[in-house]
């Protein structure tokens, strides 16, 4: 399965205003990355390459999640809908947004989608059931993450 995660969607919708915006991001990025290694899962999460002017486009962290920014002037949806277009088997993608618009196109395109809520409680499910054998520092930050997460769930 490959997730494509609409960044700024699933960012925003979890962001606690709390830190610096870039910080925020780069705790964010770091966090899934975890999750990602943790549950064996591969995805892509992309941003929106407009946001920021020292943001271009281009790839980062190959594995096991890609963080892509789209070209400038295109944003994640139109970036997450080109690329599933090409995709060989439907089935074998997921979209994670809460964003009418691209569910629409994904459904359309026939490939599964989950909200954000969906998506990390699908996270935090998986991960829990091995949390046991996490060292102390890994450990520390997906506990960390997993009350963002919680509070998120309970809001």
């Amino acid at each position: 399965m490959k997730y494509f995660l609409d960044g700024y969607n699933l960012l925003f919708w979890m962001k606690k205003d709390s830190k610096p915006f870039s910080e925020e991001r780069t705790e964010f990025i770091q966090s899934l990355q975890t999750y990602f290694r943790k549950l064996h899962l591969s995805g892509y999460l992309i941003f929106d390459g407009r946001h920021r002017r020292e943001e271009e486009s281009g790839r980062s962290y190959k594995d096991p999640l890609e963080i892509i920014y789209a070209p400038l002037g295109q944003s994640a949806d139109a970036y997450i809908i080109e690329k599933i277009q090409t995709v060989k088997n439907p089935k074998e993608v997921t979209v994670v947004t809460n964003d009418k618009g691209l569910i629409r196109h994904a459904k359309a395109l026939k490939v599964s989608v989950m909200s954000n809520h969906e998506f990390l409680d699908y996270l935090l499910k998986r991960s829990t059931p091995q949390e046991t054998k996490k060292t102390k520092e890994s450990s520390h930050n997906i506990e960390r993450l997993s009350k963002i997460f919680e509070k998120k769930l309970h809001e």
